[in-house]
């Protein structure tokens, strides 16, 4: 999304990326924010400024047209959650710009918790192969390969858990 604030005439965007993002309970994850110009960047965790910690790391950079700034978490929890917002702030942009200020929209970090983790399976070429996943959230599981969405698998809730289970037939990978 990109949100714009307008001063003396010229119009100043910024954007994050990426607008939603889902990290595995003890995961990675990060989020970016980029404006046009020399501007700096603030981050707020609903919004809260996000604290630079063991936890939370921010690296800002320049390049000749744009702002960057990228938001690292180490370890994500359920206490990681939130509504993330990339403040940029421009200080002086040239005689027709004094200084401004724009907000992104906010971007949403859902942490799932994996209950149960499929287990390393060995089967002969052209066999069946059965996986099965469980997480502490009502997300629909998307089964991946090489990258590549290779099915939902078939689901079943109870509570606050959800398992998911992925028959394969005739493997031949």
């Amino acid at each position: 999304a990109v949100v714009s604030t307008q001063r003396t005439g010229k119009v100043l965007d910024i954007a994050v990326q990426p607008m939603s993002g889902i990290a595995v309970d003890g995961g990675n994850t990060s989020a970016s924010c980029s404006a046009p110009g020399q501007a700096s960047f603030t981050w707020f965790k609903n919004g809260v400024e996000v604290p630079t910690d063991e936890r939370y790391s921010v690296s800002s950079w320049s390049d000749q047209l744009f702002s960057h700034s990228e938001m690292q978490i180490v370890n994500a929890t359920a206490d990681t959650d939130g509504s993330y917002t990339c403040v940029a702030e421009w200080e002086s942009e040239g005689e027709d710009f004094v200084g401004g200020l724009a907000t992104s929209n906010p971007a949403t970090l859902t942490v799932y918790r994996i209950i149960g983790h499929p287990e390393d399976k060995f089967v002969l070429l052209g066999s069946e192969l059965e996986l099965s996943c469980q997480l502490n959230d009502s997300a629909t599981i998307l089964w991946y390969h090489n990258d590549e969405v290779i099915g939902s698998g078939s689901e079943t809730r109870q509570g606050s858990t959800v398992t998911s289970s992925l028959v394969l037939t005739a493997v031949d990978w």
